[in-house]
């Protein structure tokens, strides 16, 4: 595209080609970007749910057995009680880690989506070229 400034005459569509260039590499960054926060946000919401869950069932278990040991009048009983308590509470302490572990890992790769070069090269698309490296055209 050449344009007609009285007597200058200049041919801008290197630069024009430049700027789409530029454009569209800064578009797939923030589509990366945005893509991959959104997924680390939903990541962290199903974290945060099961923990509040769990607190929650925890709580009820705790009540519970502080219940059933309020009410009892057998030693023997309210070791029994208090044995199943924490014999429970560790197999879910057990179940919670492992949970913990597997959220941790998703949530790490999600997280080097967002990482420059991580997204493209696990797609098999070229990652958009820096500002330095794109040929300037006198």
């Amino acid at each position: 595209m050449k344009e007609k400034l009285s007597e200058l005459t200049l041919d801008i569509s290197p630069v024009s080609a430049i700027m789409s260039d530029a454009l569209a590499a800064a578009t797939h960054q923030v589509e990366l970007i945005l893509g991959s926060t959104s997924k680390v946000f939903e990541l962290w919401q199903g974290i945060s749910t099961s923990w509040l869950q769990r607190r929650t069932e925890d709580m009820q278990i705790g009540m519970d057995a502080a219940k059933r040991l309020a009410e009892c009048r057998d030693p023997s009983q309210a070791t029994t009680i208090s044995t199943e308590w924490v014999s429970e509470n560790v197999r879910r302490l057990q179940g919670e880690l492992s949970s913990y572990s597997e959220q941790l890992n998703s949530l790490t790769l999600e997280s080097l989506e967002m990482v420059p070069g991580v997204a493209e090269a696990k797609s098999g698309r070229p990652a958009p070229r820096e500002a330095s490296s794109i040929k300037r055209v006198a």
